[in-house]
């Protein structure tokens, strides 16, 4: 049956009602079929045609199975990364039934990979124009997410395509040799040009210390950035206005969406500067922890109108300005209904909690 299918001999359609397909816990699995299949150049190579949700979980040596060109939703955990950069490769699929064409993964709503150790690059990415949710984590040999070419026509403003117009979530997880996002350089982010993910509202980058190149985030609504640059971060606040293409197209100033915003172990981050808090009129919770380097608070938190929640966690210098009525930054931040403050376990500061003024 194997050959029948590769070689193109088959008249039978390839599962034609398999929509869900999962694969947990087979760690001597190594493929479909027994044998070479050639690569998913082949014409013939098979393919799912009707298959919406696919799982893959455990299986570090399945390297060959048919393609999955119409998934929606697609889980890759401690497996290869091959089958899906295969599918990925294909130029345009013939799916039956019902017989259509479309883009490879064109209708992938949501995409997860964990631990997927030969993974070092996501070409085509921005091929995935129904993307909603991004999950990244534990990819120790990814170096950066998309293809050169595609960056070159984003930069340059020649591109009329709407960078990843879908995508609402992101999450980037113990990615320690991620860079960038592109390889190479892709100019500053004052080039009006320069890539901004258009609709994503939830962002977090947890350790990944060398991530300072991404597109912008202008429209995120709950930030979380955890031993990471803050490059990426201070590049969206020094965003003039921002035009998002979406379908509910508007103009903006960056993050005046943001509400939730969690800084933790950010080395690089030395200041928030008052000129970039202004924009910051509807963030109601701020937390920043073991940021060594962020000295003081600015007379520009009293532009965060709409902030309720302050806690800084083991930011000794930081602490020693916010205490209570002696603290030089006192003034700046008393305004806000409940801080928190904690060095070594210690509640240092406290106000507007049960018991407390």
């Amino acid at each position: 049956m194997q050959e029948e299918l590769v070689s193109g001999k088959s008249t039978t359609i390839f599962f034609p009602s398999l929509e869900e397909l999962q694969r947990d816990d087979c760690p001597n699995l190594k493929g479909w079929w027994k044998g070479d299949v050639g690569e998913a150049s082949n014409p013939h190579l098979p393919c799912f045609p009707c298959l919406l949700r696919l799982t893959i979980n455990y299986c570090p040596n399945l390297t060959t199975m048919p393609l999955f060109p119409s998934v929606t939703e697609l889980e890759l955990k401690n497996t290869s990364s091959k089958p899906f950069q295969e599918t990925m490769k294909l130029k345009m699929t013939k799916i039956e039934p019902p017989s259509s064409i479309l883009h490879p993964l064109s209708k992938l709503e949501s995409l997860e990979i964990d631990e997927v150790k030969d993974l070092d690059s996501l070409s085509s990415l921005h091929q995935l124009y129904s993307l909603k949710v991004i999950w990244l984590s534990r990819l120790e040999a990814l170096e950066n997410v998309s293809e050169t070419e595609m960056q070159e026509e984003l930069v340059s403003g020649k591109s009329t395509t709407i960078f990843l117009p879908s995508l609402e979530t992101l999450y980037i997880i113990d990615c320690p040799n991620l860079k960038g996002w592109w390889k190479g350089d892709v100019g500053e982010a004052s080039n009006p040009h320069f890539p901004c993910f258009p609709c994503l509202s939830h962002l977090a980058i947890e350790h990944c210390p060398n991530l300072t190149t991404m597109p912008l985030f202008p429209s995120v609504k709950t930030l979380k950035l955890k031993n990471t640059s803050s490059k990426p971060f201070q590049e969206t606040m020094k965003l003039k206005m921002t035009k998002i293409e979406a379908p509910s197209s508007s103009t903006l100033h960056p993050l005046s969406k943001l509400d939730s915003l969690e800084i933790d172990k950010v080395k690089d981050l030395y200041s928030l500067q008052e000129e970039f808090l202004q924009n910051l009129t509807f963030l109601q919770m701020l937390v920043i922890r073991e940021c060594i380097n962020l000295t003081s608070m600015s007379e520009g938190m009293h532009r965060l109108t709409s902030l309720i929640y302050l806690k800084i966690i083991d930011c000794p210098q930081l602490s020693k300005r916010c205490q209570r009525d002696t603290g030089l930054d006192w003034p700046n931040i008393a305004h806000i209904k409940r801080i928190m403050i904690e060095e070594g376990g210690i509640v240092q500061t406290r106000k507007g909690f049960y018991g407390t003024n």
